[in-house]
């Protein structure tokens, strides 16, 4: 089973493996990259290299189509092996059940909650599973509708 290094906290709150590796390809380790509540500002955030980026919800304001998308390609630019994506309060479209209900609160015209998780094409979406990735397994499920909505 592959190691994991010591995170490291910068004064910038970016955090870091320590000791990693010099390639990405070295089977000993897997480097983690964890961002979250990016709210469409993702292009300004300068990822650090790693094997799994996990994004930890709230990668857009409003939850619109147009986000996920913008989102969704950005995410295709990133060298990682692996991408996962939960999502966060601002994601609304993602909550399905809570977005048919509410939506109006928050957007003029109704996105579709099928096709907004569908954008998401150059990641794994997780929403109450967990995964495993090169041998690490990940027992934290992500059930948007545990989460309050954002202006709440």
């Amino acid at each position: 089973m592959p190691k994991l290094g010591n995170f490291v906290d910068d004064a910038k709150g970016v955090a870091s493996l320590s000791s990693q590796p010099s390639s990405l390809e070295n089977k000993d380790y897997v480097r983690f990259v964890c961002i979250s509540d990016t709210h469409n500002d993702h292009k300004r955030i300068k990822v650090p290299d790693g094997d799994v980026l996990l994004h930890a919800g709230d990668f857009t304001k409003f939850g619109t189509e147009k986000e996920i998308f913008e989102f969704n390609r950005w995410l295709g630019t990133l060298p990682h092996r692996h991408k996962i994506v939960v999502s966060g309060n601002h994601d609304l479209t993602m909550d399905t059940g809570f977005y048919d209900r509410e939506w109006r609160k928050w957007h003029d015209e109704k996105q579709d909650s099928v096709k907004a998780k569908a954008l998401l094409t150059n990641c794994r979406y997780l929403e109450n599973e967990g995964i495993e990735i090169d041998g690490i397994s990940s027992k934290a499920v992500n059930d948007p509708s545990s989460l309050p909505p954002c202006g709440s």
